[in-house]
């Protein structure tokens, strides 16, 4: 109950683990019916406090959520569930009770965000899946109960180097210095009344960083409306659509060509530069050339 409280695809791994005992308790062992109906009522009226708030965010999510469509990795990893389940199925010995429940677990969580997302709405990521996580361990774990030790050795030493793996990489991706760095730096030119303006993704991690900035990008996106803080402006209208009054910066992963529209309208400056996501971004302090070229005359 505790962990359907977390997340809605943990709620939904909760879901398929009772439905899966229910029907082994009233296929398999009468003696526990009794036992597991009084399970399902407790955890119906634990979780029934959170149904509305769990509407609630699932219908505001639905109207603004970022993903447009099917993500690769969800699929690479479903598919990887799938080639490790066909596997373990094999071997005869592993074709038990305990072996199906864990698949039907690993791979229904996934297969019904995947279904949701082609079908409804995008709404499934591959890191959704880590709620069943500790379900695929014991599916590794009896799958590999029947192998030989030599090859049971080398399994569990190449899962070690992938989880060592994934640790530096998550390591890099998420706590690389440059980001604490580049705030410790811009904190101390940077204020409240600034501006940001984008012409790429960059808008995703400093509208984060900054909520209480006005953030100006030049494209428009529907998972926008999740943001307060976020306004669109039309290239062509650019220059009239952003206050010089307050400082301006101007972001952008330094991949993303410096668009025509910024370069004639504006003075760029390179201020500063930071890491994020295996990226290098570029902050710009950014004038209006028409200010700095006029000059009142005599």
């Amino acid at each position: 109950m505790f962990a359907a409280y977390n997340h809605i695809y943990a709620l939904l791994a909760v879901g398929v683990i009772f439905i899966f005992v229910n029907i082994y308790a009233f296929v398999k062992d009468g003696k526990l019916i009794k036992a597991i109906i009084i399970s399902d009522i407790a955890m119906t009226v634990g979780y029934s406090p959170w149904i509305i708030p769990l509407l609630y965010q699932t219908e505001a999510a639905a109207g603004s959520f970022w993903l447009k469509g099917v993500e690769p990795l969800s699929v690479v990893v479903f598919a990887s569930g799938l080639v490790i389940s066909t596997l373990i199925l094999a071997k005869k010995e592993n074709r038990r009770l305990s072996v199906i429940f864990a698949i039907t677990c690993v791979l229904s969580v996934q297969a019904i965000g995947l279904l949701v997302t082609i079908f409804i709405r995008p709404f499934y990521i591959a890191r959704y899946s880590v709620v069943i996580s500790g379900i695929f361990a014991l599916l590794v774990a009896f799958g590999t109960q029947h192998i030989k030790e030599k090859v049971k050795n080398i399994i569990c030493v190449l899962l070690c180097a992938l989880n060592v793996a994934c640790l530096i990489g998550t390591g890099i991706f998420e706590y690389n210095p440059s980001m604490n760095n580049f705030f410790n730096r811009f904190d101390e030119i940077a204020s409240s009344t600034d501006t940001f303006l984008y012409c790429d993704s960059s808008f995703g991690i400093l509208s984060y960083y900054y909520p209480e900035n006005t953030h100006i990008c030049t494209y428009y996106e529907p998972w926008f409306s999740a943001f307060d803080n976020v306004d669109c402006v039309n290239k062509k209208d650019i220059v009239n659509d952003i206050d010089f009054d307050n400082t301006v910066w101007f972001v952008k992963n330094e991949l993303t060509k410096t668009p025509d529209y910024i370069k004639d309208n504006f003075i760029l400056e390179l201020t500063d530069t930071f890491k994020c996501d295996f990226n290098t971004f570029e902050v710009y302090s950014i004038q209006n050339n028409f200010n700095s070229n006029f000059h009142a005359p005599n």
